[in-house]
């Protein structure tokens, strides 16, 4: 192997977001066979992309905006987005510390790539957030879809057998999303007391 070659660069995030998006199977065969680093999947996607669902908090939050509201209002989409950019992490640890229990491979960087791209309709939705009624709907069908984006990227990325995709991926989604519920309504309940 060359020492002097350089780590192939990742692509840009809305490439990676649309690919990941429109033609999954596809996308998780590259992003199965790159190699990069927690540092780079920060920088070049998880960064960028929890920038949405925090952009569309605050969107939200201002056109419902009164003046006893503007500080809440402010603070609520940071805390989304620190929130979000939590979120892969915690699920890749729980990618990571399952994978036996389903035949999978146990690896993290794996697991974080999963728990990374399969969040992708989540914060993609999130932009439906602004229109009251159509935010649940949009929800609703991102997080479907991110339930399907994990039972693919397990089988490329955790090599999990085929039979033990679904049930992985189902269990996966059960554990974060209970903790998920209960940070939001933390913060739910801090934007109320505010």
């Amino acid at each position: 192997m060359n020492s002097n070659a350089r780590p192939q660069a990742l692509p840009n995030p809305f490439s990676r977001a649309k690919g990941v998006l429109l033609s999954p199977h596809t996308e998780w065969s590259i992003i199965a066979s790159e190699s990069p680093s927690v540092v780079d999947l920060y920088t070049t996607y998880i960064l960028i992309m929890a920038a949405i669902p925090a952009l569309a908090s605050l969107i939200a939050s201002s056109l419902r905006m009164t003046v006893t509201m503007h500080v809440v209002s402010l603070v609520t989409p940071f805390l989304v987005y620190v929130m979000v950019l939590a979120s892969p992490l915690i699920v890749g640890l729980i990618i990571y510390a399952l994978a036996p229990a389903f035949g999978a491979m146990r690896n993290y960087e794996q697991a974080l790539k999963v728990a990374t791209y399969a969040h992708t309709p989540s914060w993609v939705a999130s932009v439906f957030s602004v229109v009251p009624g159509v935010g649940r709907l949009a929800t609703l069908a991102g997080g479907l879809y991110v339930i399907y984006l994990l039972y693919l990227g397990l089988q490329y990325t955790m090599k999990v057998p085929a039979s033990h995709a679904a049930a992985y991926a189902v269990v996966v989604v059960v554990g974060p999303f209970v903790v998920s519920a209960a940070l939001m309504m933390g913060v739910m309940g801090l934007t109320l007391v505010g």
